[in-house]
């Protein structure tokens, strides 16, 4: 869904996190318990500095008047962060995330968790956080991400259904939602997604 969206966006260039990057690569062998941290907040941590290095690289995009579309922003870190540890964490992870530059609008597909754990059940490996009770959890704060990210806008989609017809879901809550789909800076616009009862975050061109 991210990729297609950033295909029908003009000039538009598709990212994901956690990125490729040295760092990146890093937090997947991690999820992939092929890293063992004593220490879970580290992975946060670990999330942030990828975050900011992953964000000069979209402003330089936004810069250059390209569209960008990510699947995962620190929305996905917030709810797997309090999930796992608690709202007591909750300022924290927004505090070592608030020099990544902000989406102009963040997509949150929500899907009945039993198709959720139907898809999981098909996957050979898993990470560290794909277990229903962890899933569970994660979901019921996605259903809260105006209250986890006050100040940005989100988008809420039902993601039950064919490809196309999210697709077509996912058009019409952006064209419908309150507000310019643009780019604050008035150069490219960031759009960020997040999956699963999932969000994507969005940045386009004015």
């Amino acid at each position: 869904l991210a990729t297609r969206l950033a295909s029908t966006l003009s000039n538009a260039v598709y990212e994901r996190e956690p990125t490729p990057e040295p760092i990146g690569q890093m937090i997947s062998t991690v999820l992939r318990r092929q890293i063992v941290l004593e220490d879970p907040m580290a992975l946060q941590m670990l999330f942030a500095a990828d975050r900011l290095e992953h964000s000069g690289r979209i402003q330089k995009t936004l810069a250059d008047g390209r569209d960008v579309v990510c699947d995962r922003y620190d929305l996905s870190s917030i709810t797997h962060a309090v999930a796992l540890l608690g709202t007591d964490v909750l300022d924290w992870v927004r505090e070592i995330n608030d020099r990544a530059i902000r989406p102009d609008v963040t997509i949150v597909l929500h899907l009945p968790f039993e198709v959720c754990a139907a898809r999981l059940a098909l996957r050979s490996q898993r990470d560290i956080f794909e277990h229903e009770e962890m899933q569970q959890k994660i979901r019921r704060l996605y259903a809260q991400a105006e209250y986890l990210l006050p100040n940005d806008r989100v988008v809420h989609v039902n993601a039950d259904g064919s490809p196309d017809v999210v697709f077509a879901r996912v058009l019409s809550a952006l064209e419908g939602s309150p507000g310019p789909f643009r780019s604050r800076s008035g150069s490219g616009g960031f759009l960020g997604r997040r999956g699963r009862d999932t969000s994507r975050s969005a940045r386009r061109r004015s």
